[in-house]
């Protein structure tokens, strides 16, 4: 599975086994690097291929067994086809600032508002403002070296986003992901803490962008986005 993601050289492929049961499977992720705790953007893929191709029946939540997460739903609103996520929420504790963060970013102390560290070993970084977020041009060698997995920066949005973020995993294989569902599990929480709000919605500023609709409740947390086949085939 590693080999093929490296072969398929996109941020994250999922790999689904069918279950004993109806309804359920196997699902694991992988960069073309390594193998990863929890992703959204390809369960996404995942659930909406598997309805698409007749595999799963629409009108039933798909349930993938995960290696770190237990079972997660996936369901499809039949009226938007838009594919919801039951994630969990993950931790976010606040810490300082690591040397060279900054630095690796490309912007000012007085830019950064608030540095968390993640369960999944992230460093979470708000900045000013969206503008800021869009215009990084971080050095990836230097995110590469700090104490983590990831970089994830944020910062409130405008009049219809919420917030908005950009995620780095070059340590992963990924420069920059294009959209990060695994991130909304503690971003979700702590913009819904500082907006005092339980629905919002999310952008993401890669180069591709991205739109994820979050809702908060004490322990989980839904995400709803949309997926398209672009292509099929089979590996022989």
């Amino acid at each position: 599975m590693l080999k093929f993601a490296g072969q398929m050289n996109l941020s994250e492929t999922a790999f689904a086994r069918a279950g004993v049961r109806s309804g359920e499977y196997s699902l694991r992720w992988f960069t073309p690097a390594v193998e990863v705790d929890l992703c959204g953007h390809a369960t996404v893929a995942t659930a909406y291929a598997l309805w698409n191709s007749g595999r799963a029946d629409r009108g039933r939540p798909i349930l993938f067994q995960t290696r770190k997460h237990g079972l997660l739903p996936v369901q499809l609103d039949q009226e938007d086809d838009r594919v919801w996520l039951d994630f969990p929420q993950l931790g976010l504790a606040q810490h300082e600032p690591p040397s060279g963060l900054c630095e690796a970013l490309g912007v000012m102390a007085s830019q950064v508002k608030f540095v968390g560290f993640t369960a999944t070993f992230a460093f979470f970084v708000e900045l000013d403002s969206a503008e800021t977020v869009k215009a990084l041009a971080p050095s990836m060698a230097a995110v590469a070296k700090l104490p983590c997995r990831s970089v994830v920066v944020s910062a409130a949005g405008g009049e219809r986003t919420d917030y908005v973020l950009r995620y780095f995993a070059p340590a992963q294989g990924i420069d920059e992901d294009p959209v990060t569902g695994s991130a909304q599990c503690y971003l979700g929480p702590y913009w819904a803490r500082a907006l005092n709000k339980t629905s919002l919605v999310s952008h993401q500023l890669s180069k591709r962008g991205g739109e994820i609709l979050v809702r908060v409740n004490s322990e989980r947390v839904k995400l709803g986005g949309r997926a398209r086949v672009v292509t099929e085939g089979r590996l022989v």
